[in-house]
């Protein structure tokens, strides 16, 4: 759900030895590698894939022995959350001051960074042999908890990025700076079951629907809703599958969604259609996927196959364990 680092960092992962994991009856068809785990109560909230295969940064994840490197660190701000890429090594990352014990945030201390790693290169040590250039694209003044980010058009250079104290979807310009609110849905924002919980979390939008996808902790809800050609609202929101805590998540070109469900400490699809969800892996006795936040599928021929999950570890709850990354291969 969050991360929050001393130092600000994107990461770069390796696998390590399988398990098979089942939920509830229902067998996951995904073994569970464990590629990368910090210290306890550090929390790894999002991760990209590079064209590359590393994960988000400068490590190999197939090589034996992982060393995350420091890409930067972002003097005033302690969280890191969404990440996104528009175009080839460019990313753009959502950063705050946010206490993933306390769910307490600061409002106006929120904005969008460019990071730009064409450049990046590292030592096998893992430290750094050419930096990457980063800038700040925005200041979200308004922005209470930005969380998900979700390209609307590359072309464009629009994301979506949600705000999980609001429940305002916004639409960034990342390359004028701009943005407006384009969502904001009655599933969109805070309620019951869990008001205190973050509202609008994971988003993607999805062409061939002309709908945008997400997520809604406090409400236990996974939906969706219209927009229009230029990425505003177009009508209301409905709900797909609800009752747990969906988090961040990837739809794919056939009416899939691959969730990462906070609560449960699992995976599922979701066949958004007929709203009929399955258990991918984890289960909610299991740590290797311990309050799993976010996935991204494997971008080389090795792990295409593959999906990578960040997992918060449970920061503040009786079980607790690293944050990390892991490996489902399917």
């Amino acid at each position: 759900m969050f991360r929050t680092l001393s130092l600000a960092a994107l990461l770069g992962f390796a696998s390590l030895a399988p398990a098979l994991y089942t939920d509830h009856g229902h067998h996951g068809v995904g073994h569970v590698h464990e590629v990368y785990t910090f210290p306890v109560n550090t929390s790894v909230e999002n991760l990209a894939v590079r064209r590359t295969g590393q994960v988000l940064a400068s490590i190999d994840p197939f090589c034996a022995d992982p060393k995350p490197a420091l890409v930067h660190e972002f003097e005033g701000y302690n969280s890191l959350l969404g990440i996104v890429e528009v175009e080839h090594d460019q990313f753009y990352v959502a950063a705050g001051n946010f206490s993933v014990f306390t769910l307490e945030s600061v409002t106006g201390w929120w904005a969008i960074f460019h990071v730009d790693l064409s450049s990046f290169r590292t030592h096998e040590n893992g430290s750094v042999k050419s930096a990457a250039t980063v800038e700040k694209v925005a200041d979200i003044r308004e922005g209470e908890l930005l969380n998900g980010l979700g390209i609307f058009s590359v072309e464009e250079g629009l994301i979506y990025a949600a705000d999980s104290g609001s429940g305002i979807i916004y639409l960034v310009d990342v390359y004028t700076g701009d943005y407006w609110p384009a969502i904001q849905d009655p599933l969109t924002i805070k309620g019951a079951p869990l008001p205190s919980y973050p509202a609008a979390n994971g988003v993607h939008y999805h062409a061939a629907t002309q709908s945008v996808y997400f997520t809604n902790v406090a409400q236990e809800v996974f939906g969706r809703v219209p927009v229009s050609v230029n990425g505003s609202q177009a009508g209301a929101a409905e709900i797909i599958v609800q009752g747990s805590l969906y988090d961040d998540f990837w739809v794919d070109d056939a009416g899939n969604a691959i969730v990462a469900v906070y609560g449960n400490n699992n995976i599922i699809r979701v066949d958004v259609a007929s709203g009929k969800s399955t258990v991918i892996a984890g289960n909610a006795n299991s740590t290797e996927l311990e309050s799993v936040t976010a996935v991204a599928w494997g971008r080389t021929v090795r792990d295409r196959g593959s999906l990578y999950a960040s997992r918060n570890g449970g920061v503040g709850s009786p079980k607790v364990v690293g944050g990390g990354i892991m490996r489902i291969d399917l």
